[in-house]
């Protein structure tokens, strides 16, 4: 990765080179700017983590001994990393979202409410928290059931029963969200932009925006960013035609199934105004992105740990199959008769969790264990370190789902437990995601055996940070059909 990194760096210096030749006097003036502003950027960075240690370290786990660190992204762009729950409990109660992420994600997402702070924050989270009450995710269980039934049919004919859960698991999750057709260029394009984003920090001369737009990964970007703003403007007008057209049959619709959608048509601000098209195509983009992303990963990683784990997941198939038992399907009341499956959803998440680092920016000066940073400093809560912090956690890299236990989770400290992030700013769907992780999960491991094969277990040197945690090379395990276990009848198009 290093390599290539430097490799595009380097043909980005060649084109300003080229055209300081065809320009000379134009050019020198870009150059000397350029110049200025990295060094400037360069004396900021260093100034803001100047009182913090960065010796080598691993690129993820990071210093485990330590609770927080600094570390540097590219030339130009430093952090304090933190990793323990003592550093990380202070910052998470009141720092803002980092300016230099926002900037990045924001052609790809609009300014939703994950990229917005202070006052417009407090109001547009408090119009979205309806949306994603129980009452309102209660009747979604269908969905999640349905589009579950639609994964079991395509995995019941697969020929050598290996699967590689990311692909599989992120189109049911593009399914059960709006429950749309979306194209396979749709998924595309919210994977490219998502580890262009992290291409982007390490390439210096990728900050700004009118070099990265005469790139090829920047024509890309805005290509990519360009396919899920059509796809959510048409759900968003389709919707609204209905309303206009069908009011009768719109109205029955809602009594049965409020979504998501309809929260943010019916909004209204304090003022009285209700949302804009373009602020209601921000909050349908970051809610497809994030409910893609996260629920994806957190599946997909749930079910490798039961795999490598078989004992456990002999327990979580005995809860499951005395719930199918009553042949009543799944029923919302049922997601809270899962006590064992909870631990391992816990436990699994603890070790490879979803969203492994959240950026913050100081909203003030910190002084964590005697050593000060300034106001504005970029701050990388790593998350993925923090769960596996040995100062925190007794082996932390055993799968031991009872350190979730009443009696055992009662003496840790706060924070140190974060999937969905803590404070104020946690994530407002987690409800939803937990719904659809247990819905999956049981109708999974009802149908399946799972295993990983010896070559496919993944080496935690093949994590890939891509804002969600991933695999380089995809995760593999192998299905069994169970004995004695009755399918559904489902005649859903299979999904591939």
């Amino acid at each position: 990765m290093p390599e290539i990194e430097a490799h595009a760096m380097f043909q980005d210096l060649e084109w300003i080179i080229s055209a300081a030749t065809r320009q000379p006097s134009i050019a020198c003036i870009v150059l000397v700017g350029l110049a200025t502003s990295l060094a400037l950027v360069v004396a900021k960075s260093y100034f803001r983590v100047r009182n913090f240690d960065g010796p080598s370290c691993h690129w993820i786990k990071g210093h485990l001994d330590e609770t927080a660190y600094r570390v540097w992204f590219g030339p130009v762009k430093s952090a304090v990393v933190l990793c323990h729950p003592d550093t990380i409990k202070p910052v998470l109660q009141s720092t803002y979202k980092e300016e230099s992420v926002c900037r990045l994600l924001s052609p790809f997402l609009g300014v939703g409410l994950g990229l917005q702070d202070g006052q417009k924050w407090k109001s547009t989270r408090k119009l979205l928290t309806p949306a994603f009450h129980f009452k309102t995710i209660k009747p979604y269980i269908d969905v999640f059931e349905e589009s579950a039934k639609v994964l079991l049919k395509k995995w019941s004919t697969v020929p050598n029963g290996e699967v590689e859960l990311f692909h599989d698991i992120g189109l049911l999750s593009l399914d059960s969200i709006l429950k749309c057709s979306f194209t396979e260029a749709f998924m595309t394009a919210i994977h490219e932009n998502t580890q262009a984003i992290m291409d982007r920090f390490s390439n210096p001369l990728h900050y700004f925006e009118f070099i990265y737009n005469l790139t090829a990964k920047g024509r890309k970007f805005r290509s990519n960013s360009k396919i899920l703003a059509q796809k959510a403007n048409e759900i968003i007008q389709g919707r609204r035609k209905d309303i206009l057209e069908k009011p009768e049959k719109e109205a029955l619709r809602r009594q049965n199934h409020f979504d998501f959608l309809d929260v943010l048509l019916e909004a209204k601000r304090d003022s009285g105004q209700g949302l804009t098209d373009e602020e209601i195509l921000a909050e349908v983009r970051t809610f497809m992105f994030a409910g893609l992303d996260t629920v994806t990963s957190a599946i997909s990683w749930i079910l490798y740990c039961l795999a490598l784990n078989p004992d456990h997941q002999k327990y979580c198939q005995e809860e499951v199959d005395r719930i199918f038992d009553k042949d009543n399907g799944l029923l919302w009341n049922d997601l809270g008769n899962l006590p064992y499956l909870k631990l391992c959803i816990n436990e699994s998440m603890r070790l490879y969790s979803p969203v492994p680092i959240i950026c913050r920016r100081a909203d003030e000066e910190y002084d964590l264990q005697g050593k000060k940073f300034p106001k504005d400093t970029f701050l990388y809560v790593n998350i993925f370190a923090l769960h596996r912090n040995p100062y925190v956690w007794k082996n932390p890299e055993v799968f031991d789902p009872m350190r979730f236990s009443e009696e055992r989770a009662k003496d840790r400290p706060s924070h140190s437990f974060i999937p969905f992030s803590a404070g104020f700013r946690n994530c407002i769907g987690q409800t939803f995601a937990m719904a659809e992780i247990k819905v999956t999960l049981a109708m999974i491991l009802h149908r399946f055996d799972l295993t990983v094969a010896p070559n496919n277990i993944v080496p935690i040197e093949d994590l890939l940070t891509v804002l969600m945690l991933q695999s380089r090379k995809g995760v593999r395990i192998n299905l069994t059909p169970r004995k004695n276990v009755i399918c559904p009848d489902d005649n859903e198009n299979i999904i591939t």
